[in-house]
């Protein structure tokens, strides 16, 4: 009976502190800042563009490039859906500079930077031998209906 009865007592004292500690992990998890994303094109002897999704969804751009995405923010599931597509294209392992053989050292570069999940990350490609970098590239430009 005294076996049974420390048992119950160390099982309530183990919920007992558990408890608190998944509703902090859980707390931490909500105030991390929704992800933010830019992309465009820098460098070489062609006029550079930026496209930036803020942490309220808002588009703005600068340079010789046009979006449709100005009605109203882009939605917090789609951009969580972006910083996961970051996530599974490894994106925070790549390069910070990808150049691909046989680029003329003229030709501007595209880069994407990504801030999600407590992570901030800025690649920039020059030419198209990257399919992982290619892709979220595309995606966030059809994302805000980018077009140069």
């Amino acid at each position: 009976m005294r076996f049974l009865r420390a048992s119950v007592v160390l099982a309530a004292l183990t919920v007992a502190l558990a408890v608190p500690l998944a509703v902090l992990a859980g707390g931490t998890a909500s105030r991390q800042s929704p992800p933010t994303f830019a992309f465009g094109r820098s460098g070489g002897n062609i006029i550079p563009f930026r496209v930036s999704i803020g942490t309220n969804g808002r588009v703005a751009v600068s340079g010789p490039v046009t979006v449709t995405a100005t009605n109203g923010p882009l939605s917090l599931p789609l951009r969580n859906g972006l910083a996961k597509l970051a996530q599974a294209e490894g994106f925070f392992s790549m390069p910070t500079l990808v150049s691909c053989a046989g680029i003329n050292p003229d030709v501007a570069g595209r880069f994407v930077t990504v801030t999600a999940g407590g992570k901030s990350r800025t690649v920039t490609a020059r030419g198209t031998c990257k399919p992982a970098f290619e892709e979220l590239y595309a995606v966030l430009s059809a994302a805000v209906g980018a077009g140069q």
